[in-house]
């Protein structure tokens, strides 16, 4: 898990081929040659690094202009969705790379709740951590198989790793910070992964009884940190999300609002529905 949560602020590691020139897009070229799954570490993260090698493996080439061509692999296996996520200039489906227009504190709430589902496919909170952490684990397999003498084939763009911990950074720790707040003022209204698909999540709304609790707790709130009476907090009808995301902020590190990502990962339900998002990742990918 804090590995997993480790990778909202973690650095992408920045390759050079040799002497090779490189362009604005791209990083890497050569010819994808992974060693063999099975040598790297034990149990469940020597289980996930295997796969990655093998989906590897199967990658196929690319152009003459560092571009992922539709060729199969030596094995006849045509590239798979691992080698797309690695070396595809686009970002993956994923990733909450759109934008939330700002509205009010609840239609925001609501909004980031929708988020909170497991399955592949769609852009949502648990997925953008997951399918991040299999593009970083990608992208450090190939820079090490270099330095290794091995040939790598693909291009790794530096402009989509950095929109990728960007988005993680800006958006998704932000978003858990106010939803671990909610979960925790009105429990119950984040579901667990057996009822978190895409679809189900869609239905998801704040009625009238969940809206008048958020009110008496943002109010409740308001006067134990002694917030001005004008302060919009203490009319949930004006306040924004940033109102809420401030006043998360100055009391973290405070009993009930952690502070680090990975102490919210590793609370229910957040542990377990990024376990499975996760797992659905790596049935996607790998």
């Amino acid at each position: 898990m804090t590995a997993a949560a480790a990778t909202i602020t973690a650095a992408y590691p920045r390759v050079r081929a040799g002497a090779e020139t490189i362009s604005k897009r791209a990083r890497v070229r050569a010819g994808l040659v992974l060693p063999a799954a099975g040598c790297s570490g034990s149990g469940a993260a020597g289980a996930r690094a295997a796969s990655v090698e093998a989906a590897a493996n199967t990658a196929a080439g690319v152009d003459a202009g560092g571009r992922a061509s539709s060729t199969a692999s030596p094995s006849g296996v045509p590239m798979g969705n691992f080698y797309d996520l690695v070396f595809s200039m686009t970002m993956p489906a994923e990733m909450l790379s759109g934008k939330m227009e700002s509205e009010s504190l609840f239609v925001m709430l609501i909004k980031m709740v929708k988020c909170c589902f497991v399955t592949a496919g769609h852009a949502g909170m648990f997925g953008s951590i997951a399918v991040n952490q299999l593009y970083r684990d990608g992208v450090e397999r190939a820079v090490r198989e270099m330095k290794r003498g091995k040939t790598v084939s693909g291009t790794i763009n530096d402009a989509k790793s950095e929109r990728m911990r960007n988005i993680l950074k800006n958006k998704v720790k932000l978003y858990l910070r106010q939803l671990y707040w909610l979960n925790r003022a009105v429990p119950g209204v984040i579901k667990p992964p057996s009822l978190a698909s895409f679809e189900d999540m869609q239905k998801a709304a704040l009625g009238t009884t969940v809206r008048l609790k958020l009110a008496e707790a943002l109010r409740s709130m308001a006067d134990e940190y002694a917030l001005p009476a004008h302060h919009p907090l203490r009319e949930p009808i004006t306040a924004k999300s940033f109102h809420l995301c401030k006043q998360i902020n100055a009391m973290s590190g405070r009993p009930g609002t952690p502070s680090a990502t990975s102490d919210i990962l590793a609370s229910s339900p957040f542990r377990e529905l990024l376990a499975k998002a996760e797992e659905n990742m790596r049935a996607k990918y790998l």
